[in-house]
């Protein structure tokens, strides 16, 4: 079956956090997937299976090697509540400011992680011009589902892109 994907209905507006406004997440599902191999080897194949599909309808796909994902807590002013933003670390230099569009497949439950916390996994596909694509594994905490939508990239210069999706649609 074909996985549908979410994608933002606009260009996504890019602008630069600063550092201290940014509190990273102490409990990550970073630390699950590094800490267990069933995990790592499920995206792995994820990866792969996505690959393979976007290929197949011409896409030219490049799979970005990840350092590290968080979730980041952003602060907007005072007395508001924090909002949560995904960040990601690549081991690539690329300038994440080139990403014209934002696709998210549907999310899947991550197996082999325990019961103390539900894990999913999405694919995030960005698209950078043509049919030229980046493909990024995300496991994030289930709870932590409604901020798909805001994104922090970084890459392996240090510097960070933030990207907002603004509306999503099924495919």
């Amino acid at each position: 079956p074909r996985k549908k994907n979410m994608t933002s209905s606009s260009k996504p507006s890019l602008t630069t956090i600063p550092s201290d406004s940014t509190k990273e997440s102490k409990i990550t599902a970073s630390y699950y997937q590094k800490s267990n191999p069933r995990i790592l080897k499920f995206i792995e194949q994820q990866v792969a299976n996505e690959k393979k599909r976007l290929e197949e309808n011409g896409a030219k796909i490049v799979p970005m090697k990840v350092r590290n994902t968080s979730l980041a807590m952003e602060t907007r002013g005072k007395g508001t509540v924090p909002l949560k933003v995904n960040r990601i670390e690549f081991a690539s230099s690329y300038n994440f400011e080139n990403v014209q569009q934002i696709l998210i497949s549907e999310a899947v439950s991550v197996p082999g992680h325990g019961e103390e916390h539900d894990l999913e996994y999405v694919n995030v596909v960005m698209l950078v011009g043509g049919a030229l694509a980046l493909l990024c594994p995300y496991v994030y905490r289930k709870e932590d589902m409604k901020s798909l939508g805001e994104w922090m990239f970084v890459n392996a210069e240090g510097k960070t892109t933030r990207m907002r999706v603004d509306g999503f649609e099924m495919l």
